[in-house]
């Protein structure tokens, strides 16, 4: 099961994974994505959340390095 968001503290945490975006369109879903990935399936899920981070939705650091990993990942691949 693929998790793609998590925000917690010491009381718990919320996450975002296969429940939410393996969901049917028509359920209500609670979770921390807000619905932003909510039924698209996995791969469609874990591709927008990547394009959001990289897109600076959840900060720049983050934006930093998964631009820096999907550079290694495309170098990787051509070698």
């Amino acid at each position: 099961m693929a998790t793609l968001l998590i925000v917690g503290n010491s009381e718990g945490a919320l996450r975002c994974d296969a429940k939410c975006h393996d969901a049917k369109p028509d359920t209500k879903c609670d979770c921390v994505c807000g619905g932003r990935y909510h039924a698209l399936g996995a791969a469609t899920a874990i591709d927008q959340c990547r394009q959001d981070v990289i897109d600076g939705r959840y900060g720049r650091e983050l934006a930093a390095i998964a631009r820096h990993l999907t550079e290694e990942a495309t170098q990787t691949t051509l070698l």
